[in-house]
């Protein structure tokens, strides 16, 4: 049986296809909490739009007329997270990045992830704060689970701005750049390093003219204590503004090999 797994709000409607193998016919059964429709789509599939005002977790059933390989025993389980229409929670990060979010500014909780949309979460601090680490780049959708019933959380994921590899050797500092300019007020600052010892500092260009906003190079140094694969990641902000982020792939080998950076 294969499941497919849908967060909406309290009276959204939400719209979605399923593919019907040749020959296939598609039945929906509901369990009563969430109304729907159905159509044939243009591309061969079966269009469903649902609606449901009543919060909590509904299940619907679709049967094909026909298995398939996919569909061995004919069957796709729906699961409807409606959550409540006030008090959203929106988040933003970047691919394979952590991410933090603080549920209980409002005093509620405590909170439990009842549909992780395909993020790897981890609720900690008593149920008050939420670990993510970020996915692929996109929108999705979160279901999280309080006493006073659903709540959703809408995180959009970013690609990584800048991707570098570096190859060194356990023990030596290694150093990576990046363009910056902290006149702008952005700033960079490691999210994490991934297990080696980092330091980092801002370099200004030479500017002998003093020029107002001349900008500069922040550079990384990495010091991995064995060899092995370590990933360091980094974000530029600027108060509560995003700039870029960067993401380098350190790869140390043992004491007697060297190698240089490479973009």
């Amino acid at each position: 049986m294969t499941s497919v797994v849908i967060v909406l709000g309290e009276g959204e409607r939400h719209a979605f296809n399923l593919e019907s193998p040749r020959g296939c016919r598609w039945s929906l059964e509901s369990d009563g909490g969430v109304r729907f429709e159905s159509w044939d789509d243009e591309g061969g599939g079966r269009r469903f739009s649902v609606l449901s005002r009543e919060i909590g977790k509904h299940v619907m059933r679709a049967t094909c007329s026909e298995r398939t390989s996919e569909l061995p025993d004919g069957v796709l389980d729906l699961a409807a997270y409606v959550c409540r229409k006030d008090g959203r929670i929106y988040a933003s990060g970047v691919e394979g990045f952590p991410l933090e979010i603080r549920l209980d500014e409002e005093g509620e909780g405590p909170w439990e992830v009842a549909e992780d949309g395909g993020a790897e979460c981890e609720i900690v601090d008593g149920g008050a704060r939420l670990r993510i680490r970020c996915g692929a780049p996109g929108e999705r959708r979160l279901a999280l689970s309080t006493p006073d019933g659903l709540r959703m959380l809408k995180l959009r994921v970013q690609p990584v701005g800048i991707r570098a590899r570096l190859a060194g050797t356990a023990g030596v500092p290694a150093e990576y750049s990046v363009r910056s300019n902290i006149t702008t007020g952005f700033e960079w600052r490691v999210v994490e390093d991934g297990g080696l010892r980092c330091e980092s500092r801002y370099v200004p260009d030479p500017n002998p003219g003093l020029l107002d906003g001349a900008g500069g190079h922040q550079v990384f140094v990495m010091t991995a204590d064995s060899p092995g694969t370590y990933v360091l990641r980094a974000i530029s902000t600027r108060s509560e503004e995003f700039g870029s982020s960067l993401e380098v792939v350190f790869e140390a080998g043992p004491q007697g090999c060297h190698g240089k950076g490479r973009p």
